[in-house]
């Protein structure tokens, strides 16, 4: 009865950390200028009417999984640039820029690098 007890409630605790980062995942963060971005993040929309934009990436081994969706407005000139920290890379480069109008990218965290996953408007 104890391990039916203690997988029951191994499977719920498993449960409610799947339903957390469900709610985080569905989040939208709106930047106009530098950001760091957090382990909440999940769509960050970065307006660079004001100046070009860097947003950095925390290390890709401690959001290990994480789905990242990075979008640029309006049409102004200014990039917006994302950047890796230590050394790690973005497919085979340490930063990828948004230079287009509504340009999108989507990228995912592995235990040591980025992988682009999606892009648009590139």
């Amino acid at each position: 009865m104890f391990l039916i007890w203690k997988n029951f409630c191994n499977l719920l605790r498993r449960l409610r950390r799947l339903e957390a980062r469900a709610a985080a995942d569905s989040t939208i963060t709106y930047v106009s200028s530098n950001y760091l971005v957090q382990d909440t993040d999940s769509t960050i929309v970065a307006d660079s009417s004001g100046g070009s934009i860097l947003l950095t990436l925390l290390p890709a081994a401690t959001i290990e999984g994480k789905r990242l969706t990075f979008k640029r407005i309006p049409s102004d000139g200014n990039n917006v640039d994302i950047q890796t920290q230590g050394g790690e890379m973005i497919d085979d480069s340490p930063d990828y820029t948004l230079v287009n109008d509504w340009q999108t990218v989507t990228l995912r965290a592995t235990s040591t690098m980025f992988i682009i996953t999606a892009s648009a408007g590139a």
